[in-house]
């Protein structure tokens, strides 16, 4: 597998996620112009490069779990960026914003979802 990368556009908050999948994790890490300590316990690392908020993630490692968890990651970082408060009473942007970064990640990822419809 070669590396891959995306750029998903935020419709609403006129944000970019900027997704890279990479068999060369550690690599990766000397690779990247931005100062990072190498972390190879991890599956993968979420960060803002000033344009875009960015995923990495070890093709290697890959998990479900690890999509959510970065994609949360971003969802709260861009609203803290926004300054919006966080409501848990009224969390329907949230939730929607996270499900929908999840889904567009998950397809550039893993492809899209077979359906029976």
């Amino acid at each position: 597998m070669e590396e891959r990368t995306k750029i998903i556009k935020i419709p609403i908050y006129n944000q970019d996620l900027k997704v890279t999948i990479t068999p060369d994790f550690l690599g990766w890490f000397d690779r990247s112009p931005l100062e990072f300590e190498k972390m190879d316990a991890t599956e993968a690392v979420t960060f803002t490069d000033g344009k875009h908020y960015c995923i990495v993630f070890d093709s290697k490692r890959l998990k479900v779990g690890t999509v959510a968890h970065e994609v949360t990651h971003v969802v709260h970082w861009l609203f803290k960026d926004l300054g919006t408060i966080a409501d848990f009473n009224n969390d329907e942007a949230e939730a929607y914003l996270n499900g929908f970064l999840f889904e567009k990640t998950f397809e550039f990822l893993f492809g899209k979802l077979k359906t029976n419809s």
